[in-house]
């Protein structure tokens, strides 16, 4: 069987091209051949233009269509517009196409005067729609009262774990980070709807308890304003030696390090409109290391942290309420209960998994027998 893949980009250094690898080597470890468009491409046969008008969208029509030929089924990792692609496809060629329910992609189109249309005549007619978590699934069936929908969550890649020597490295790299205790983590682009801003807010809260904690934010910090509006708060509270922005942590080795020194991950993501986090795949990764969570009510983080156990959920943009949370999961290292369960939780989640889910609907639709 040829699985055509559609997406944004395959850099193993951002989420898109996390999922995809993670993808795309779990179909061929079934058995499956995949052929990849995506906007990052290097082979101009491989690559889809950016969508910045109407002459690029039916430029990527045609690329879509030229591999679309060679294969069995179409996989759109996203709604908007990859599914869109598919959708106009499969109407000309009559191949099977799945999408993947992400986040902001697959909400905000809904909601827009001219995608709207576009996107829902993408959703019911796709074959089967696999939406990353309950939170999005519900969202797409309210607004549109789709069917042909389920949930399937993407797998973690297997981290490495680092050496002694390793740690005692990034210690001298970082030696801010000696004598801290307990460091926080949040793994993600620095932006608004990430909730960095309101992380720092609860640090300052929690200094009067642990007065050597330490927040570490890793992600690219490419909206200036936002990181601008972080600092400002960090001189004026005096917290210079109690927050640090990481911005060249790309490779699994890099987060790895960060995840084995912490002791909390937060994610205290907030919904934009209709930009939204769909999973936070960064939580389960971070359960790997044995961290718990910190994450928002009113998001995918609802199904990457199992509330109570392993981890915490906290009211969105509410400072007061996240700080609290913070505090209750950090008290409760002494017994190491969120820390167990995270740990325990995170492996149940396999890219292995997600694809043989993928398989089961793919073979439905065609002749093809899971290896």
């Amino acid at each position: 069987m040829k699985v055509l893949l559609i997406t944004n980009n395959t850099n193993s250094q951002s989420g898109w091209g996390r999922a995809f690898k993670g993808i795309e080597s779990g179909l061929t470890s079934h058995g499956i051949s995949c052929i990849t468009l995506s906007e990052d491409a290097v082979d101009e046969n491989h690559r889809l233009p950016k969508l910045v008008g109407v002459f690029s969208f039916f430029k990527s029509l045609r690329c879509v269509y030229k591999r679309a030929r060679e294969v069995d089924v179409i996989h759109a990792l996203d709604i908007w517009p990859y599914g869109v692609y598919a959708f106009f496809v499969s109407m000309f060629i009559h191949k099977p196409y799945f999408i993947n329910a992400v986040g902001t992609y697959s909400i905000a189109p809904f909601f827009h005067i001219y995608k709207r249309p576009l996107v829902e005549f993408t959703s019911k007619h796709a074959t089967h729609i696999f939406a990353i978590s309950h939170y999005i699934k519900n969202r797409l069936v309210e607004k549109t009262g789709l069917q042909n929908i389920s949930v399937v969550y993407l797998g973690a890649n297997d981290l490495p774990i680092p050496s002694e020597i390793e740690i005692s490295e990034m210690f001298k790299k970082y030696p801010r980070l000696v004598k801290k205790d307990p460091i926080v983590l949040t793994v993600g682009a620095i932006k608004d709807r990430k909730g960095q801003y309101e992380t720092v807010q609860a640090i300052k809260i929690l200094k009067d308890r642990y007065p050597g904690i330490f927040y570490v934010l890793v992600g690219s910090d490419t909206d200036s304003a936002y990181v601008i509006k972080i600092k400002s708060y960090i001189k004026e509270k005096g917290l210079e030696d109690s927050v640090c922005i990481v911005t060249d942590a790309s490779t699994d080795k890099d987060l790895s390090l960060w995840y084995s020194v912490s002791d909390l991950f937060v994610l205290a993501s907030k919904n934009e409109s209709n930009h939204v986090e769909g999973f936070g795949l960064v939580i389960i990764e971070a359960g790997q290391f044995g961290l718990p969570s910190v994450g928002s009510y009113g998001s995918g983080c609802e199904d990457a942290i199992i509330d109570g156990q392993t981890g915490l959920l906290a009211l969105p943009g509410d400072v007061n309420d996240l700080s609290k949370k913070m505090l209750a999961v950090l008290d409760e290292r002494v017994t190491g209960k969120f820390s167990d369960n995270a740990q325990r939780y995170a492996q149940t989640f396999s890219w292995n998994k997600t694809t043989s889910a993928y398989i089961v609907y793919y073979k439905n639709v065609t002749k093809f027998k899971i290896k």
